[in-house]
Formats: structure tokens, C-alpha cells, sequence
């Protein structure tokens, strides 16, 4: 099944958390990453009907650090050490 994208809702959920259309664009076509992660994320959000203000909360109370994209740097993790180990399964640690 293809994923097809609402520029609309995603500019909507952007512009909630501060962030350029542009800088996103930018951080998904040089980076891909989590950038290109979120944005099908959001895509698919849009497509179980989640609305543009509870997207919008959930990612910025997630672990992500979206202030990367504002810099136009590459999406992360806020503290990359807590959030591997977090999700590292018992048996490889």
C-alpha cells in the first residue's frame, strides 16, 4: 500500500511545534533518518484520523529532539544514551 502524504495536515502539525516546512523538507531530503521516520509517521497519523493538535503533543513530548530541524541539522534522540538503552532488549544487554 502506498502512503500518500497531506502537505496540508503536515504543514498544520509543523507549524504547532515552531518548525519550517523548508527545514523539515531539508532535514528529510539531506539527513532521511528519523526526519524521513516522522514524516511517515505523521502521514500515517493523518491517515487513522489522529487530529493535527494531538500529533502535534505527541511529538513534542516525545524523545526526539525537533529543535535539530529548526538548526536544519539531523533529527536525534534528546539524550541519545538514555533512549538506546531504553530500547535495547534485555537479552542483548
Amino acid at each position: 500500500m502506498k502512503i500518500t502524504p497531506n502537505p496540508d495536515f503536515e504543514q498544520h502539525v509543523l507549524r504547532l511545534l515552531s518548525i519550517k516546512q523548508s527545514k523539515f523538507n531539508q532535514c528529510v531530503q539531506e539527513h532521511r533518518g528519523y526526519a524521513l521516520l516522522l514524516r511517515h509517521w505523521i502521514i500515517e497519523a493523518y491517515q487513522k484520523g489522529t487530529s493535527v493538535h494531538e500529533v502535534a503533543t505527541m511529538i513534542s513530548n516525545s524523545h526526539l529532539s525537533i529543535d535539530k530541524i529548526r538548526e536544519g541539522k539531523p533529527l536525534s534522540f534528546k539524550d541519545c544514551n538514555m533512549s538506546i538503552q531504553r530500547y535495547i532488549p534485555p537479552t542483548l544487554t
